[in-house]
């Protein structure tokens, strides 16, 4: 009987990499669809987070922003108003 799980498991272990390396393909929209007429489940939704990268273009750092960090929400030196990534420190990695 444990024989027989450990080889269950075994076989579940080495099928899990080849399962998850098969190629997905993309679904595409026929041709005149209107966005409008897909639905919610049906659509892909990306979030990034560029402040957590790298700080691109440290020029853009006041982003045009005067004031005092409780006035503007901002300040570099200290962690809780500042992250210090942008664009294109996303895409520099």
């Amino acid at each position: 009987m444990i024989a027989r799980v450990l080889g269950a498991v075994a076989l579940m272990a080495a099928a899990l990499p080849v399962a998850a390396a098969l190629p997905v393909a993309a679904q595409t929209a026929p041709a005149g669809a209107s966005y409008r007429d897909r639905l919610p489940q049906d659509e892909v939704i990306y979030f990034l987070l560029p402040d957590r990268f790298e700080n691109g273009d440290p020029a853009n750092d006041r982003g045009g922003l005067t004031g005092d960090r409780l006035k503007t929400g901002y300040d570099p030196s200290a962690k809780g108003f500042y992250h210090g990534g942008d664009l294109k420190g996303v895409i520099k990695r």
